[in-house]
């Protein structure tokens, strides 16, 4: 479809989509149902004055092209596929500024390093600062895209373009360093002359706490309003590959949703950006992650899923409303609700405190907003009732313990503030304010995390800001404060309380009633609660001092009361973990180290919630037991009740995460699956089944959610409730719902995971434990599905034959070459580096279909097969299982080689020898018979076992 208007210039062209949802009818067919999914819209928009080289590039292939298929069409129209360009070309640059290889194709380049730091070369300082320095650079352009309706730009292209970097040498200390440091985090009355005048005068002051310098930006103001370290050098003609590439490209600062998607580069990247080339920095994912093509970052569809089931079971348990109506308002647009029920869902939005304990840049968090906004949009059109909801939160947050007048001014204050926000924002910057203020809450132990996190959620109040030209700072109001919002802290360590108050511990089954207390003096509560409340919004820096100088007295209030407390008076620990944390940011102090994690985390005291949290969700690091050995004694002083040697470290993130909800609150997590059937996951296992609810596990079954993770993944949601025998039940159906048309082959991460297949299996209990998996699967069918895994021990049966087992010969053609063109990374690794014929001597093929088999490689030449196996063959059956299919193959001749994917990934230089050393042993084995072999199946499938014949 073709949209445009007579009052705009720009235009859309979109592609509109509705999906039929399939059933099977009584002979076992799978037809379309009359029920149809909500339309979903996904649409360039095409601006005249612009380069448009997204629509362009995209749209070539339309054209030039008869005859499209539909999931040609959609792959047009794929954000997935624009983003990940966009990602794989600031990773070049990126690499090109900080040095070090990166692969380009099919090749791999080595860069020297452009950036020269003052009085350091270290590797990781370099890398943060270039992070930095993107995720800035991207923020502001994509400021450039937020205009008033006089089409002025918040940042003018006279200071932030191809052109004015052409005009400006030195751009970085010329250019960015003041449009950083001296003019978006300063008001006007406090900026240098120089940058009161054209075009500095044009960009408003956004927040005081933007971007404050950290002491690795080597900033300091020195004359003529530059910085006095000059020896920081960026070129900039790297500056020119990074704008030109930007220029490229179409940018939008609108959010997208499930159901509206611009194609195009959305603020979404500035997240997608971070957490990949972050994990380049991190030993434990360096390695793969420089490969990657923006893989770590939680596809948009696993957030959106995972955001939507967490909030659909709160919304049930905290209002009480059916099942059917909650799904129909969070999935559809036609849902029916009474008035009274719409007022019991605005409160229950209006009161829920929401998790992220490892939130990186934001994914969730901002998932969980846009959600909240799309349910207010739909039951409360001009923002009226959340508004009220929002002043009454306001005005009862204000300490009854403050004298008299200054309660006035807060009273005051706030109903000017609701009175301007009715007047002049839009009902979407009401809805978020209110939501980000109340009820959203980040943790990441890295602190530029927590920052890219703040930079995200700016934006999106930014986006629905209105800009007035005839008011002062161009109508925006300055952006809240989010150092209460966003901490970088280590979430899985606590306030060391243990030998000042014992009420708080756990009992045996982990029931976590609520957090220690602050203490019995109520006015430190009460103190803290306002200086939050204050804090987020104020922008005079005067204020913030003032605020902070609370903030320090309530900390020694605290302390002293801890330590008058304590079984052993000497013991200051307490005192000096209060004493870490200083989350208020002031620019004007000399040394302001705020970029330092804090070792613990205690939510009554940093976000002052102390009932709990309603929905904790989040991806947690998936870091090997062997990396966190510093980690591990603090770990277990930790009374972690799921504590075990060589747990990985996503275990102590589910227990922690338990401890931190509320009553019935829920969880929902995406991990690895190995704790689901390893010996480590024991504990965790039984923590589980003891503590919590199960609503849904949903395994990926081998499918890659993260591209370079070598594990296989699944999505759990559970309830913290001792009422747990709901899930349990026997007479579950065993038939398939709603599968994957086989004709339209694996699923791609950009479709929603509501379209999967789903079916029910029953929990596993007792000595079942270590083999089964838990509750409700979405399956997705990847490399060698193993019906052990499956839905009951079933598949879709368009894909197995009745006995659970993939049909073979042309059957398997189809997914061979699925999984020839989206390789594991192991397969990938190996194909590349070992088994080129120029290495080996042999020729291998891929993903060759032999008899039932799909082998991962495969040499007719040596008849040797060699296959790359996941974490899910290390399990019992599945071990059997290979074991008989190795002896299978070996009746034909064929010789197996396995390796596992953590092999390839981390022991490449074993691999590499012991892959020569069996290919000369094979090569000999051959070499010795009288009569040279030949393949038993030629073609590509193999239509027939070798005959008696050739066996004798």
């Amino acid at each position: 479809i073709a949209y445009y208007s007579t009052d705009e210039a720009n235009w859309r062209f979109s592609l509109v989509k509705i999906d039929y949802k399939r059933e099977q009818n009584t002979k076992g067919e799978w037809i379309a149902s009359k029920e149809i999914s909500s339309a979903k819209r996904y649409s360039f928009l095409i601006e005249p004055k612009q380069g448009n080289h997204t629509t362009i590039k995209q749209l070539q292939a339309f054209i030039a092209t008869q005859n499209l298929k539909l999931s040609q069409i959609e792959d047009l129209f794929s954000v997935e596929k624009v983003t990940k360009e966009f990602y794989k070309e600031i990773a070049i640059l990126f690499t090109k500024l900080v040095g070090g290889d990166r692969k380009t194709g099919s090749r791999t380049e080595h860069f020297e390093s452009l950036l020269e730091l003052p009085s350091t070369n270290d590797e990781t300082i370099k890398k943060e600062f270039a992070v930095r320095l993107l995720g800035r650079t991207l923020f502001c352009w994509f400021l450039k895209k937020k205009k008033s309706n006089k089409n002025i730009s918040l940042i003018p292209d006279d200071l932030l373009s191809l052109k004015a970097l052409k005009e400006n040498s030195n751009y970085y200390h010329k250019i960015l360093e003041p449009l950083f440091f001296q003019v978006l985090n300063r008001e006007p009355a406090k900026r240098l002359e120089q940058y009161l005048q054209q075009p500095w005068n044009l960009i408003p002051f956004l927040n005081g706490g933007l971007f404050e310098p950290h002491t690795q930006d080597y900033y300091k103001l020195g004359h003529l309003g530059l910085s006095q370290n000059q020896n920081l050098k960026i070129p900039d003609n790297w500056f020119e590959e990074l704008f030109e590439l930007f220029e490229r490209y179409n940018f939008t600062i609108d959010e997208s949703s499930s159901f509206d998607m611009e194609v195009s580069i959305d603020p979404e990247m500035l997240g997608r950006i971070f957490e990949n080339l972050l994990a380049e920095i991190n030993p434990e994912t360096g390695e793969s992650a420089r490969k990657a093509t923006g893989s770590y970052y939680t596809p948009r569809p696993i957030v959106e899923y995972m955001v939507d089931s967490s909030l659909k079971e709160y919304l049930k348990t905290a209002t009480g409303i059916e099942e059917e109506k909650i799904n129909n308002l969070i999935e559809k647009d036609d849902f029916i609700l009474t008035g009274e029920e719409q007022d019991r869902i605005i409160s229950a939005l209006e009161k829920v405190k929401i998790l992220d304990p490892a939130c990186g840049s934001g994914a969730f968090p901002m998932g969980i907003l846009q959600r909240i906004v799309d349910i207010l949009q739909k039951i409360d059109k001009g923002s009226v009732k959340w508004l009220e909801k929002m002043k009454h939160s306001m005005l009862n947050s204000i300490s009854s313990t403050l004298p008299y007048n200054l309660r006035k001014n807060f009273e005051s204050s706030i109903l000017h503030e609701i009175e301007y926000l009715q007047k002049k924002e839009s009902p979407d910057y009401i809805r978020k304010k209110g939501i980000i203020q109340n009820s959203i809450y980040g943790l990441d132990i890295q602190s530029v995390a927590t920052e890219i996190a703040r930079l995200r959620f700016f934006l999106s109040l930014i986006v629905d800001q209105t800009i007035d030209e005839n008011e002062s700072n161009r109508g925006i109001k300055p952006l809240p404060n989010l150092e209460f919002k966003f901490v970088t802290a280590n979430t899985l360590i606590g306030l060391n309380k243990g030998d000042y108050q014992k009420e708080g511990e756990f009992n045996k089954k982990a029931e976590f009633t609520r957090q220690i207390s602050l203490g019995q003096d109520v006015s430190i509560e009460a103190e803290l609660e306002s200086i939050r409340n204050d804090y987020f919004s104020i922008a005079n820096s005067t204020e913030k001092i003032a605020i902070k100088r609370r903030f320090l007295e309530c900390q020694s209030r605290l302390a002293k009361q801890w330590q008058e407390k304590a079984i052993k008076k000497e013991d200051t620990t307490l005192s000096q973990q209060l004493a870490e944390w200083n989350p208020i940011r002031i620019k004007e102090e000399k040394e302001n180290d705020n970029n330092k994690s804090c070792s613990w985390f205690d939510p009554e005291w940093m976000f002052g919630v102390k009932d709990g949290f309603d929905i904790v969700i989040g991806n947690p690091p998936y870091i090997r037991q062997e990396a966190i050995k510093h980690l591990k004694p603090l770990l277990e002083k930790g009374n972690y009740l799921c504590y075990n040697g060589t747990a990985d470290i996503y275990v102590y993130f589910f227990e922690k995460s338990h401890q931190v909800l509320a009553p019935n609150g829920i969880l929902c997590f995406i991990t690895s699956n190995k704790y689901t059937r390893a010996k480590y996951g024991k504990q965790l296992r039984e923590f589980i089944l003891e503590n919590a609810q199960l609503l849904k596990y949903l395994d990926f079954n081998g499918v890659k959610v993260f591209e370079t993770a070598t594990v296989d993944t699944s999505v759990i949601v559970w309830k913290k409730s001792l009422f747990t025998k709901s899930f349990q039940d026997p007479q579950l159906p065993s038939q398939v719902l709603d599968p994957q048309p086989p004709e339209r082959g694996l699923l791609n991460l950009s479709t929603p995971l509501q379209g999967t297949a789903k079916a029910r299996g029953s929990l596993a209990e007792d000595n079942d434990l270590d083999r089964k998996p838990f509750v409700e699967f979405v399956e997705r069918i990847n490399h060698n599905p193993h019906p052990e895994r499956g839905l009951l021990k079933r598949y879709a049966p368009e894909i197995l034959d009745e006995q659970g087992y993939i049909k073979y010969n042309n059957e398997l053609i189809p997914l061979a070459k699925q999984n020839r063109n989206s390789p594991t990374t192991a397969e990938e690794k190996i194909w590349e580096e070992l088994l080129s014929k120029e290495k080996t001597g042999c020729k291998f093929r891929q993903q060759k279909t032999i008899l039932n088999f799909i082998l991962d490689f495969y040499c007719s030449e040596l008849l040797l097969g060699i296959e790359i196996d996941g974490e899910y063959h290390q399990e019992g059956k599945q071990e059997l299982k290979d074991e008989l299919r190795s002896e299978e193959l070996e009746k034909y001749l064929i010789k197996i080689i396995r390796y596992s994917n953590y092999q390839i990934l981390n022991e490449i230089d074993f691999v590499k020898n012991d892959l020569e050393k069996k290919i000369k042993e094979r090569q000999q084995e051959l070499s010795n018979l009288e009569q040279p072999l030949k393949a038993p199946f030629q073609g590509v499938g193999g239509s027939h076992p070798p005959s008696k014949q050739f066996l004798h």
